[in-house]
């Protein structure tokens, strides 16, 4: 049957919306170190992102399905080597040249997935 139609088409060439020099379907591929999913519905909330190449967590620019808390204001503790909530509107903070972050959380079940660095807007994930 697939040689009928390709008998119909003309002299064999099969090359309608494909590449007329290969005979292939052009498709572009991504390089993404995974696809991200909520670890708690396997929502998915990234498509394309990279593994960080010092810390247990992905980066990514472009995501989906997720909400930003941005009231909450994050700033990395060294003592603690955690993030911890500072005033939403600090000064001191802005000023004091250090990184901001806002939670970022699934829009299906609320679970926290991600930080979103608010100067170079990159989304930090861990654990998903």
């Amino acid at each position: 049957a697939a040689d009928a139609i390709r008998a119909a088409d003309g002299d064999g060439d099969n090359s309608r919306g494909r590449d007329g020099a290969t005979g292939t379907t052009s498709c572009v591929r991504r390089s993404s170190d995974g696809v991200l999913s909520c670890p708690n519905c396997f929502t998915v909330v990234c498509m394309d992102c990279q593994r960080h190449e010092e810390y247990d967590q992905f980066r990514a620019m472009f995501v989906m399905n997720i909400g930003v808390k941005w009231d909450v204001r994050l700033i990395f503790d060294e003592r603690s080597k955690n993030l911890v909530e500072t005033a939403a509107n600090s000064e001191n903070d802005e000023g004091s040249g250090a990184e901001i972050y806002s939670p970022v959380y699934c829009d299906a079940c609320q679970t926290d997935v991600a930080v979103l660095e608010l100067k170079e807007e990159i989304y930090h994930f861990s654990g998903c």
